[in-house]
């Protein structure tokens, strides 16, 4: 997936399934908050080797973080605006029922 010039070796509507795929192995029904979120995903996405070496490099965006880290927060924002993700309040997430 080629984004803004990042890197990753799948699509933006894979990493978005990957993303609800590790919300409800790790957080179920329970409320989570965003960081331990796209840490759990970056983890996974390096365990099956779809993390790439430019994926490791420091992103412009907000807040320090990788191009790989700033794309996973990126389409956990596309979550939220599709309702599949929910913003209860201030840094607390739950998965869509």
């Amino acid at each position: 997936m080629m984004t803004n010039g990042y890197v990753m070796t799948i699509t933006t509507k894979e990493l978005k399934e990957i993303i609800i795929e590790v919300a409800t192995h790790e957080f179920g029904t329970c409320i989570f908050r965003r960081r331990p979120l796209m840490k759990a995903v970056e983890m996974w996405l390096k365990e099956t080797r779809v993390w790439t070496l430019q994926d490791n490099l420091e992103s412009g965006s907000v807040g320090k973080k990788s191009h790989g880290m700033a794309l996973i927060d990126w389409r956990i924002s596309d979550l939220s605006r599709e309702h599949r993700l929910i913003k209860i309040a201030r840094d607390q997430w739950r998965l869509a029922s």
